[in-house]
């Protein structure tokens, strides 16, 4: 063989090679870009999953956060409309003459009452009523 052929072959044989080489490399590039998206879409649906979790605490907690607010608001006008009938109560009886009799063995007494202190007696013991009828 002849320095030539030598060379020539040398040569073709490394062509081969660094071709065999390349078409490995395609191959591998290949895999890794496929791998790389397989991961990106992995990352992307867990992404997805935690933001859609977090959304949807976050809708159940305003959700409860206004049906607290929203009973309480109603709480609070009821409240103030027991209030407002007191009020009414308190200023119809402070209109009237009303007077307690204080009883002794042997005599009867009127007595002037204070409308403010005799509500403040009978409303702990009537409210409950009161909401049962205005409310139930």
């Amino acid at each position: 063989m002849s320095l030539e052929n030598i060379i020539a072959h040398i040569q073709s044989e490394s062509d081969k090679e660094k071709q065999a080489i390349l078409d490995q490399a395609k191959k591998d590039e290949q895999s890794i870009i496929e791998e790389a998206w397989a991961q990106r879409d992995e990352l992307y649906k867990d992404l997805f999953k935690k933001e859609e979790e977090s959304i949807l605490a976050e809708k159940k907690r305003v959700i409860v956060n206004e049906s607290i607010e929203g009973k309480k608001r109603i709480l609070k006008r009821k409240q103030e409309l027991i209030d407002a009938l007191f009020q009414q109560v308190e200023n119809s009886l402070k209109k009237s003459d009303l007077k307690k009799k204080q009883v002794f063995n042997d005599k009867e007494i009127d007595a002037q009452e204070d409308v403010t202190d005799f509500l403040k007696r009978i409303r702990f013991e009537l409210e409950p009523e009161i909401v049962k009828i205005l409310f139930s």
